[in-house]
């Protein structure tokens, strides 16, 4: 094992051997389990809003997550966790350098908006670290829209929105944090403290995730799993003004470094053409600010943030450098009429700045050519109601207007919902009319042109990219022998404008153009959650979808395409038994998907689709009353792996190509064919504390 995965399993010793020693020495009642679980907020909700309010009182359907629903398995990040919310795939985008993104009811991961608090980190590279550094211990609930949501957000918010909720340093334990490790010899840590500091309080949360160990399995010749180093610090402030208005400030700081190819691959070979491998090395910082106006009457709020992302990387012997920045200021004026209206009117601006290693002359007889660095000016204003028709009706509109001067584009999102309770609040149904959209970002549309150290063209002027979605969505609750909810959700996507990624017209470079094409996504949500009478908790979820692109060929014939990578049936659940006595809970949790089409080459021997398959967890959990929770338990428990990822594994850098004597379906390497994780099963080992009221000393009646 790596000298680098010492440090976490020390740390996982030393917590041990401290949280047993805490048992033995402190008064149960000094000590105590974390604040965390006095303080619910499951009831709440911000997103789609920019204001908390009672989920049952508004009308876009919204789903909530609490942190408990994701430490029913053995995840070191969100990335992993939020592969259990149905009508979500978590996809690997390459076996060997290990990317991925998210997809809500299978579009693309780039069309997802990523927030923290209520402010979009998506953007650029936002989203394919937003999830991976986010530690799980910072996390208070996760909210999901399921459909284009632009109105509030402006551009990325296509597919929809997932906002991460982070704690509240008023709200955390003194002392937290969370250690684990795995037959695979994956160490995770994270440690955290509340800092008070007179008016203010302050939470740190330090995480670091260590995987150093080269892994073959499927003897291919490559890393199962690329090496990774990944090291996080997060902290967040929070005040109030002198109207006791929340104010709050937060940062995050992740530095990730990741080294994927054949087994004899490390960084002695970077660069080099005889032995291959991908690395990444990204550090990446991001500030926020949440500042209510000091205002008595009126309810105005100022958001910022300022992003900065480095990574250097290399393909086999294509070096890739990018560089970008975001800034964000937002401005918000709330009006809320007692039971008639609650009016939101905001206005922002954004700055994006980026650039590369993959510069390029000013023009070719194909179009222009993009210049570098990239900068663009976002400029937005919108406004959205909801009215209060009555006890049982609401009504919510909004619209909104967005210019960036890049790409000259205009953006006019408007919305519609409508929602009806009946007088019990058990039966809620609603009605959604939404649009989104994403103004053109290279960088994130396709990897294809820096993977192979392709020139970028930009073919016209690229238009940006719209959705339009419609839901129909019913809410029942039963309280009868126990509290059940059924939330079942119709929905409806199409999209134009797709951009398209032209790979043969030039060897040097990639074309990029809109295509004229249309894909629609529809189909059904439905979740079940039951709580019984008797200490069992229950979880059902499946999504049933459908994604096809719609073309014309050259007489005029509409073309249906199925798309890549996205199963027509999804499933999630989990069953929780907590036994009251030795104060021990199991959990058993699953995903099960359908089979999807994948990635696959011409003449390729593989199949064109992926297998049913289910990947399923069961983790055991044993509270101290002192605040303790040691855990252990096995992931991939039908030891589910892909087969066959690599194509041309023999040759990475390609040199057979077109010699029928040795490769003689002309092969190209590929590592695109993954439909799930590449770990069979694993076991793992883990501690969780929270701490409060350290180092006071017993009071007399306890001695």
């Amino acid at each position: 094992m790596a000298q680098r995965n010492l440090l976490p399993l020390l740390l996982l010793m030393s917590s041990l051997s401290m949280c047993f020693t805490s048992m033995a020495a402190m008064p149960i009642d000094t000590i105590g389990r974390s604040k965390d679980t006095v303080v619910q907020f499951h009831e709440m909700v911000y997103t789609g809003t920019l204001k908390e309010m009672r989920k049952d009182d508004f009308a876009i359907p919204v789903e909530i997550y609490n942190q408990d629903y994701f430490l029913k398995n053995n995840v070191s990040n969100l990335y992993e966790a939020i592969a259990m919310v149905s009508g979500i795939q978590a996809n690997i985008d390459g076996a060997v350098g290990g990317e991925g993104d998210i997809e809500i009811n299978g579009m693309d991961g780039p069309f997802t908006l990523t927030m923290i608090d209520g402010m979009p980190m998506s953007s650029g590279n936002a989203g394919l670290y937003a999830f991976a550094g986010i530690p799980i211990g910072m996390i208070e609930r996760i909210e999901v829209i399921k459909g284009p949501a632009s109105t509030i957000y402006g551009s990325d918010a296509m597919s929809g929105v997932v906002n991460i909720i982070t704690k509240s340093p008023e709200h955390v334990s003194q002392f937290f944090g969370d250690v684990h490790a795995t037959s695979y010899a994956e160490t995770n840590a994270e440690i955290g403290a509340q800092i008070p500091a007179g008016k203010a309080t302050g939470m740190i949360n330090l995480s670091a995730y260590d995987m150093n160990t080269r892994w073959d399995k499927d003897h291919d010749g490559f890393m199962d799993i690329p090496l990774t180093n990944r090291y996080t610090i997060f902290s967040k402030w929070t005040f109030r003004n002198k109207y006791k208005k929340l104010c709050s400030v937060f940062g995050r700081y992740l530095y990730e470094d990741r080294l994927g190819g054949q087994l004899a691959y490390n960084k002695s070979w970077i660069g080099s053409d005889s032995v291959y491998g991908q690395t990444a090395r990204t550090n990446r910082y991001e500030v926020f600010g949440n500042f209510a106006l000091p205002l008595e009457k009126l309810d105005m709020t100022i958001q910022t943030s300022y992003t900065d992302h480095k990574q250097n990387s290399w393909y086999g012997a294509q070096p890739f450098n990018n560089e970008e920045r975001n800034a964000r200021f937002q401005y918000l004026y709330d009006n809320k009429t007692k039971n008639i209206s609650d009016l939101t009117v905001g206005a922002s601006y954004k700055f994006y700045w980026y650039n590369d290693n993959l510069h390029s002359p000013s023009d070719t007889a194909v179009g222009l050519l993009s210049k570098w660095p990239l900068i663009n000016h976002f400029i937005a204003a919108f406004i959205q109601d909801m009215i209060h028709v009555d006890k049982n009706n609401e009504i919510l509109a909004g619209i909104r207007y967005e210019y960036n001067t890049l790409y000259a584009g205009n953006a006019i999102c408007p919305r519609f919902d409508y929602k009806w309770m009946d007088d019990k609040r058990l039966d809620i149904f609603r009605l959604s009319l939404g649009t989104g959209f994403k103004t053109p970002d290279i960088f994130i549309d396709d990897t294809y042109a820096y993977q192979n150290g392709k020139f970028i063209v930009i073919n016209g002027t690229l238009k940006t990219e719209y959705t339009y979605g419609a839901q129909l969505d019913l809410e029942r609750k039963i309280n009868k022998n126990g509290n059940f909810d059924i939330d079942a959700n119709v929905f409806f996507n199409l999209v134009q404008n797709m951009i398209e990624a032209d790979i043969f017209s030039r060897p040097d470079a990639v074309i990029y153009s809109n295509n004229g094409n249309y894909d629609v996504y529809y189909g059904l949500n439905v979740k079940t959650e039951m709580a019984f009478n008797f200490p069992l908790h229950a979880t059902v979820a499946f999504t049933l979808l459908r994604n096809v692109e719609l073309s014309k060929n050259g007489s005029g014939q509409i073309i249906y395409d199925e798309v890549t990578n996205a199963p027509k049936f999804t499933s999630t659940f989990t069953l929780s038994y907590t036994f009251a006595k030795p104060d021990m809970t199991i959990d058993l949790t699953g995903l099960i998907n359908s089979p999807m089409l994948l990635n696959i080459e011409n003449d390729d021997y593989r199949s064109p689709t992926s297998p049913w398959y289910c990947l399923m967890n069961i983790q055991v959990t044993k509270k101290f009353k002192c605040g303790v929770d040691i855990y252990a338990g096995a992931d991939n428990l039908l030891n589910v792996v892909p087969h066959n990822v690599l194509i041309n594994a023999n040759d990475p850098f390609n040199r057979t190509l077109n010699n029928q004597t040795v490769n003689p379906h002309n092969y190209t390497f590929d590592d695109s064919y993954i439909y799930a994780p590449n770990e069979g099963i694993r076991g793992f080992l883990g501690v969780r504390w929270h701490l409060n009221n350290l180092g006071k000393k017993k009071k007399a009646e306890d001695l």
